[in-house]
This record gives structure tokens, sequence and C-alpha cells, in this order.
């Protein structure tokens, strides 16, 4: 807890030390803005999380268990693909849009998922939703849907960009004669 309390005051104290240059450097239109710009940045990793790629694809529902898990690394980025096998016997291989259920991995856990049909070697599964054992209940998701939150992600960069680009016009004079 410490740890955490100690890193919440570092960047509180990062904030204070970049809006403080940030009302030096700009005039009140122009700190304005870049208030807006700081906004932006989180607003756009919060609606990230919750999307990914928009699909017209239809979804698809299956019950069953978790077979296998395997988490492929790619620089900074993951990517899950994982076995799923029905409760009619057939078996699924998915890649993960929202996060697995790690826990009920090879377990005797039934998971509903839900997934969209596209013509891919591992289909996107966008939903997990535990309904049986110790965590029943816990669910993962992520939006595919054409009007989601993905267009937060292009509105707020895009906010951003403009916020930026204003309070850049918008410098003390004294600032502007430096550069």
């Amino acid at each position: 807890m410490f740890l955490l309390t100690m890193i919440l005051v570092g960047f509180g104290v990062l904030l204070l030390l970049i809006l403080g240059g940030a009302w030096r450097a700009y005039n009140g239109i122009g700190f304005s803005l870049y208030l807006v710009f700081l906004v932006c940045i989180p607003l756009a990793a919060a609606f990230a999380v919750h999307s990914t790629v928009p699909s017209s694809a239809p979804r698809r529902q299956a019950v069953g268990t978790i077979s296998w898990i395997v988490d492929q690394k790619q620089g900074k980025s993951h990517t899950y693909t994982l076995g799923f096998k029905t409760e009619a016997g057939a078996e699924l291989n998915l890649e993960a849009a929202a996060m697995p259920l790690f826990f009920a991995e090879g377990r005797d856990v039934t998971v509903a998922v839900t997934y969209l049909d596209e013509n891919r070697r591992y289909p996107r599964a966008i939903s997990f939703r535990a309904l049986s054992g110790p965590r029943a209940g816990y669910a993962t998701t992520v939006n595919a849907d054409w009007f989601g939150p993905w267009l937060g992600v292009l509105f707020s960069a895009a906010v951003g960009v403009v916020a930026l680009i204003g309070a850049n016009r918008n410098k003390r004079s004294s600032q502007r004669a430096k550069a």
C-alpha cells in the first residue's frame, strides 16, 4: 500500500510540475486548451481498454470449458489464444479480445463465451463469463460494435491534437519572442 501511495504522490508532483510550466508558458486560453489536452490522454486510454476493432460479424455464444491459454508477447503487447471445448464437444480455437478467465483454465469451471463469427483462423472472443466455480458471475467484455467506445478513442485523440495546437498558438508574448 505504501508503494502505491508513493507512486500516486510521484504522479501528482509530476502533474503539478507540468501544470506549473504550462501556467508560465501559456496565456489563459492556451492554459485551458492545454488542460483539455491533458484530460484527453487518460480519456482515450479508458475508451481503448473497453473496445476492440469493430466488426459486423454475427455474435455467437458457446458454453463450455477453457482447455488451454497461450500468451503471445509481441513487444509490450499481449495476444491471448485459447482452446475452448463446448458442452456439445466441439473444440474452438479463439483469440481473446477480452481478457480471458485465467482462473478457469484446465478446471471444471463452466464458462460462457461470446465470439465474433469471422472468417479468421482464430475468431475473436469478446466476452467471457464464469457460470460455475468459486468466481461464478465474474465477467470480462469488450465492445466490438461500430458505434462503440473505439469512437471515443478517435474523438479524444482529435480533440487532444486540436487543443494542443490551439494551446501552442496561445503562448505568452515572452515565450513567443524566445521561439
